[in-house]
């Protein structure tokens, strides 16, 4: 067997890894997964920031002005300004670079390649009264000479929330399959005339000093009645959006509370086991959820439940 921690035993010559070989991914088995949770609500500590005063305040960072962490200077200047690039995959230029320019992923282009589209197309129908007239069915004896188009179903307005949450040695591949797919999926939900707020959270146990219980930090980049611009916030599609930017959130949420960020960052581990969409009609919220440890992420799978969710929603 091949134990890669708690819950993670495979047998050899089912064991294989993603396109980098640096996360493994489960094997395909025919029992289907047990449907994990949603988030906590119950003594949620939940703390959220506009992308755009994250962003003012990150800069200031690599201005030497660290007066929106007080107490964690040091933190943002070893993961954000100056963080080990060997380690991390980027260096401080970059994360410098992608706030001001953004992030030039094809995780933004061709969006509207969703295929097959989530938005259902309108039809004609003939029916006894209607908007038009048509004289050739009338005059050939139909019943339903007067012609309508079909509506669109209507979803009531929501809130999306993107879990953003992974262990150091998920590889980038799957980082970039999941932006890419949560970008599709934002453009899908807004092209079906849904104006959502939009959210992207991390959710975590032993983050704060001295507090108990579960942490949610979210990063709001997009509010109810803003045009979606995906380049504004494409930095946190980048490979810094974990360990640099919604790092700097958390530390933003601690200096919230008074208190300083654990030694660990703490652990969403028990918060992302499995890759899915939920909706959470109590909430009226979207959860796109991920995987703590980046195993096997399927685009089939999540479009699947995104559908069933929208579908859910609009019941």
């Amino acid at each position: 067997m091949v134990y890669l921690g708690k819950g993670k035993t495979f047998h050899p010559l089912c064991y294989r890894g993603d396109e980098n070989g640096d996360s493994p991914e489960a094997p395909t088995i025919d029992v289907p997964p047990k449907r994990p949770t949603l988030p906590p609500q119950r003594g949620l500590k939940t703390f959220t920031v506009d992308w755009g005063e994250l962003k003012q305040n990150l800069l200031a960072a690599f201005r030497d002005d660290f007066r929106a962490f007080p107490q964690h200077a040091s933190e943002v200047k070893s993961h954000l300004v100056h963080p080990n690039e060997g380690w991390q995959g980027y260096g401080g230029e970059d994360c410098k670079r992608w706030l001001e320019s953004g992030y030039n992923s094809d995780a933004i282009r061709n969006l509207g390649d969703f295929t097959p589209p989530l938005r259902k197309k309108r039809r004609i129908r003939f029916v006894e009264e209607g908007d038009e007239f048509h004289y050739d069915l009338a005059a050939s004896g139909a019943d339903n000479f007067m012609s309508e188009w079909t509506q669109r179903e209507r979803i009531p307005g929501m809130k999306i929330n993107i879990a953003l949450g992974f262990s150091a040695d998920v590889s980038e591949t799957v980082l970039n399959r999941y932006a890419k797919w949560v970008c599709k999926a934002i453009y899908s939900v807004i092209d079906i005339g849904i104006d959502p707020e939009i959210s992207i959270h991390y959710t975590a146990d032993r983050m704060v000093e001295g507090e108990e219980g579960p942490h949610d930090t979210r990063i709001r980049v997009k509010k109810e009645r803003e045009v979606m611009d995906f380049q504004s916030f494409s930095a946190m599609l980048s490979p810094a959006q974990f360990r640099a930017y919604m790092f700097c959130a958390m530390y933003l949420h601690c200096e919230s509370r008074g208190r300083k960020i654990t030694g660990g960052h703490g652990t969403s581990s028990r918060f992302f086991t499995q890759w899915g969409v939920d909706w959470d009609k109590e909430q009226e919220m979207l959860y796109i959820r991920c995987n703590y440890g980046g195993y096997g992420f399927s685009e089939e799978t999540m479009e699947s439940q995104l559908r069933a969710a929208l579908k859910e929603m609009a019941s």
